[in-house]
């Protein structure tokens, strides 16, 4: 059996607790760009979808949403995937641990920063 290639981690970026309702404010502060893929979990969704919508089109990026688990390695391909097909410059990930977990193994998969968004409910 061959030797699993582990990719390179993705730098991370910590931005302050209001990135979450205001990403893209964060991303360009942190020297980011879009497009953006926002993995995060069921609740985060519910609560901020509508506030990212905002935030990504006040500075005219295309975002995509998808909802998180964790990060086992069919999860993590499958965000992977998102972010290819969305030809995402960053990642971010917001919810729970596992979520967050999952969405920074899709970022060092495909070489894009990640940054990791607290929520209030989180």
């Amino acid at each position: 059996m061959a030797a699993r290639e582990h990719p390179t981690p993705s730098p991370s970026v910590v931005p302050p607790p209001s990135a979450a309702e205001d990403p893209a404010a964060a991303l360009v502060a942190a020297g980011l760009e879009g497009p953006v893929l926002v993995v995060a979990d069921d609740d985060s969704i519910g609560r901020l979808a509508p506030a990212w919508a905002a935030s990504f089109a006040a500075v005219g990026w295309v975002h995509r949403v998808v909802a998180g688990r964790d990060a086992d390695p069919a999860e993590v391909e499958s965000l992977a995937a998102e972010a290819r097909s969305l030809k995402a410059a960053t990642v971010i990930g917001t919810g729970g641990a596992s979520v967050r977990a999952a969405a920074r193994a899709a970022a060092a998969a495909v070489g894009r920063p990640f940054v990791e968004a607290a929520t209030g409910g989180s």
